[in-house]
């Protein structure tokens, strides 16, 4: 897909992108050993409002949410160090491949598998949690 304008109408030869995106997927997986999930450029994420341009944001994947099954939601971490979600009632769909423009950060962390949480300050993965809720960044972890 020509992801400018609209990948849903055009293709292109050049595969630079596409092979950018699942080298960084695929890099992310086998830094932390995980088996992952697919996720298609069409697959639909669920994000709180406004919350994706928010410095620290939390992705989860759910396996009954549908399309990707991410949902996004803003955090803030208290004094404890503990992270919280930000209260919300209003999500809005957004398409996979819209995260080039908006956030090209969090598309590393799309083919992680059901389940996994994802901490983002910034661009930075600073928390990852596994289908246990263990984390499974070390603090040796680049």
């Amino acid at each position: 897909p020509d992801y400018e304008p609209t990948p849903f109408l055009k293709v292109t030869e050049d595969l630079t992108l596409a092979f950018w995106i699942q080298m960084e997927q695929l890099d992310m997986l086998q830094k932390y050993h995980i088996n992952g999930e697919t996720i298609r450029f069409d697959d639909k994420i669920a994000v709180a409002k406004g919350s994706i341009v928010k410095p620290k944001i939390c992705l989860q994947r759910f396996r009954d949410l549908g399309g990707s099954g991410w949902c996004v939601n803003e955090i803030f971490q208290n004094k404890d160090g503990k992270f919280s979600n930000v209260d919300t009632t209003e999500y809005e769909s957004i398409y996979a491949y819209q995260l080039l423009n908006i956030r090209p950060s969090v598309l590393k962390a799309l083919m992680l598998p059901y389940d996994y949480i994802v901490v983002i300050d910034g661009d930075d993965i600073i928390e990852l949690l596994n289908e246990k809720d263990e984390s499974i960044i070390t603090k040796n972890s680049p």
